[in-house]
């Protein structure tokens, strides 16, 4: 599977390699459903996670080059990764014996604020 991490698609049911983000087909909710399900698919999809993840760490890197985030879920999606971007860096740095602790209710947290902000 090839997979951009420059592009992303938030289109129902579409496909690709800019669609990992992309909900179902079968989806018709709003934007606060779309951040619903980013944040259930967080949680339970580990490749959607990392995609979250590499995004939120990499993606307002000079070296990785601006973002495009297309669809009517675009304003969701970027708000999303910019929150999870700030709660990944204001984590303090785990010790090694701590670095393969996961604490869910850290994750479920963190993620469950994931909201549209004012400026799409």
């Amino acid at each position: 599977m090839i997979l951009r991490s420059d592009r992303f698609e938030t289109t129902p049911g579409s496909t690709g390699e800019c669609a990992v983000l992309a909900p179902p087909a079968d989806f018709s909710g709003d934007g606060r459903a779309f951040t619903e399900w980013l944040r259930n698919s967080y949680d339970n999809d580990p490749l959607i996670r990392q995609v979250l993840a590499i995004q939120a760490l990499n993606g307002d890197s000079p070296r990785h080059g601006p973002s495009t985030f297309m669809g009517p879920f675009a304003c969701e999606l970027q708000d999303s990764i910019t929150r999870l971007r700030g709660w990944l860096r204001s984590k303090p740095k785990a010790t090694s014996a701590s670095s393969h602790h996961h604490d869910d209710g850290d994750v479920g947290e963190s993620l469950s604020d994931l909201q549209r902000s004012d400026d799409c």
